[in-house]
């Protein structure tokens, strides 16, 4: 169901070519954003979950956001990357929708959308290239940047990394995006718990908010988005806390409260089960650029 997703926005935060070399090699990153490459020239691995990329020339390549990766050269690696955020107005992700590829061999159209990318806005390279680097003035510069002076330079930078973005989309739509008045009642839940997050959210909340039995709405959510509520719900949560423990000096306890985590006891069992480590260890790995 593209409507799920119709409204959700792909913000430009990065865009710049490069040359790089053996020093390209970094283990474990995650980062809250997405990645897209193009190489011109050269060989380099991207490797996440159970797939590695071997990047080649007239290749584009896809890093989904909040994804464990791993990137490596061993020689020259001629690349042109595209770092972009994901808004979510009605509470889903795309990658939640559609199947994503991984890689897709590039067009003459995608590698002008590239370079007209880079034209209109110059001076949007990563301050540090280490992939694991994402400090708060990097974020704050960023943000700063999404204030165009020009509104036809916004409009259609959005539109390019919206196209770069449709190569990459599946024609198989997930198990359970079906229509049907079920389904588009989820859409509302969604929407609500995308501008909840914060506060309280319960399966009894949103079943009142879809007008179904809780026991059918916790089944048609799972088919739909491929959780049961209470773990999409926790999966988001610890995401914006990554985030917040990735670009921000806030404390535990009020990122705990800042995601919706009733309390910091809980929050840091939640948030170690989904990622293996405590909140504490993640931010001191991520300083250290062991993440």
């Amino acid at each position: 169901m593209y409507g799920l997703v119709d409204q959700n926005e792909f913000l430009l935060l990065n865009v710049a070519r490069v040359q790089l070399n053996e020093r390209w090699n970094y283990q474990n990153v995650i980062s809250p954003f997405y990645r897209l490459y193009y190489i011109h020239a050269g060989t380099g691995t991207v490797a996440f979950g159970n797939v590695s990329l071997d990047l080649q020339p007239g290749g584009l390549y896809m890093v989904p956001s909040f994804t464990l990766s791993h990137y490596r050269c061993d020689g020259f690696l001629h690349q042109s990357y595209l770092h972009f955020e994901e808004t979510m107005p009605k509470g889903i992700s795309i990658k939640y929708v559609f199947h994503l590829k991984n890689q897709v061999a590039a067009t003459r159209m995608d590698t002008a959308l590239f370079d007209r990318l880079l034209e209109i806005n110059p001076d949007r390279q990563l301050l540090n290239p280490n992939p694991k680097v994402i400090p708060s003035a990097e974020k704050q510069r960023a943000a700063s940047m999404q204030k165009y002076p020009d509104q036809a330079v916004q409009m259609e930078t959005n539109g390019i990394v919206k196209q770069l973005l449709s190569r990459f989309l599946g024609s198989e739509i997930l198990p359970g995006q079906a229509g049907g008045a079920p389904y588009s009642r989820i859409a509302g839940t969604l929407q609500h718990i995308h501008e909840n997050l914060g506060g309280e959210l319960s399966v009894r909340i949103l079943a009142e908010i879809a007008h179904l039995n809780a026991d059918y709405f916790s089944r048609i959510f799972q088919e739909m988005v491929g959780l049961r509520p209470i773990p999409y719900i926790h999966q988001l949560r610890v995401q914006n806390a990554q985030n917040m423990l990735l670009v921000s000096d806030a404390s535990q306890d009020e990122i705990a409260d800042a995601v919706g985590f009733g309390n910091r006891t809980y929050f840091a069992k939640v948030f170690k089960q989904h990622t293996g480590q405590t909140a504490g260890e993640y931010r001191s790995r991520a300083r250290k650029g062991m993440i």
